[in-house]
């Protein structure tokens, strides 16, 4: 049986239009991420310049990794993740005397160019990097991986086609002021604080 998705539509309707996070990427210089997951499932579009990407599977090898919040990642059930953890370390410049345990990671590396999206499942550590001194531009999209197509409610939604990313309700948000904070509050709070304003 289906149960009432904790992030109601705010207009009421019995389909989601729900995602969690919408980025908009600008870089001009040398930018790059931590290592780090999200607790979303993640799909980045770059539309100007080049990126590169590590990826570890974090289910693998979250023991073989120093986490700085640490006791948040579940391996028995990643989705009951507690929020977002990073590892404290330079891609770069792994130092494999102070992190010797990385040397049993496996890892994919590669590099994405414009026009090329990405597919991140959630909890998947990754770190991403900007390989050119120009102008970079991408998004990102990312979606609640507890989330289930029911398609008896959306058989009622008023589409003749797919709905546009535009149309979907955002619940978190960042000013782009400082630093990009590592996870967010319960975008059920958020909702309702922009309901009633």
């Amino acid at each position: 049986k289906m149960a009432t998705h904790p992030y109601p539509n705010p207009l009421g309707a019995p389909w989601m239009t729900h995602m969690m996070e919408a980025d908009f990427w600008l870089a001009y210089g040398r930018t790059r991420s931590q290592l780090h997951y999200d607790k979303e499932h993640n799909f980045n579009c770059l539309y100007k310049g080049t990126k590169k990407w590590i990826l570890i599977d974090t289910r693998e090898h979250y023991n073989d990794v120093e986490w700085v919040r640490g006791g948040r990642f579940d391996g028995e059930d990643d989705l009951m993740n507690a929020g977002t953890d990073w590892v404290a370390i330079d891609p770069d410049r792994v130092d494999l005397l102070v992190h010797s345990d990385l040397q049993n990671v496996k890892y994919h590396e590669f590099i994405q160019e414009a026009g090329d999206c990405v597919y991140l499942p959630y909890s998947y550590l990754h770190w991403v990097n900007k390989t050119d001194s120009g102008m970079q531009v991408a998004a990102s999209y990312m979606w609640d991986p507890r989330a289930v197509y029911d398609e008896e409610a959306c058989a009622d939604a008023p589409l003749d086609s797919n709905l546009p990313l535009g149309a979907f309700d955002t619940l978190w948000y960042f000013d782009g002021e400082g630093v990009i904070p590592q996870g967010y509050p319960d975008p059920i709070q958020i909702v309702q604080h922009v309901l009633s304003t």
